[in-house]
């Protein structure tokens, strides 16, 4: 998945899209881009429509409130899912060096999130 997918993926998942209806020209693709406090994926719609989400793929602050969702289920299904997720992590974290998933990047958490809800694609 690239980048932008994978934002467009947990934002869907958080249920945070940000649609603008309408038909945006450059200036208005400016505009978006320029008010945001922190980078802003923006992807265009078939219908026209533009979605402006936060850039998981690079912002551990947004990264940190997408695994807070992980804890919102009931208990058991809470442990499994986040016992899945740090297993997703300890995995991606390594292949690249890291030895403590700590030390693991937005990119690599975001990966891991979304094998864990079983939204990755290869």
């Amino acid at each position: 998945m690239t980048d932008n997918e994978q934002c467009v993926a947990i934002a869907e998942w958080m249920g945070e899209l940000d649609p603008v209806k309408c038909k945006p020209s450059i200036e208005q693709l400016e505009a978006i881009l320029a008010s945001s406090e922190h980078r802003v994926v923006v992807t265009m719609e078939p219908s026209g429509e533009v979605r402006s989400v936060r850039d998981y793929t690079h912002d551990l602050n947004a990264m940190h409130d997408a695994e807070k969702r992980l804890e919102r289920h009931d208990k058991n299904e809470e442990q499994i899912e986040l016992n899945n997720y740090v297993q997703h992590l300890m995995r991606i974290s390594r292949a690249s060096g890291n030895h403590y998933t700590y030390q693991a990047t937005a990119a690599q958490r975001a990966e891991a999130l979304l094998r864990t809800v079983g939204l990755w694609r290869e």
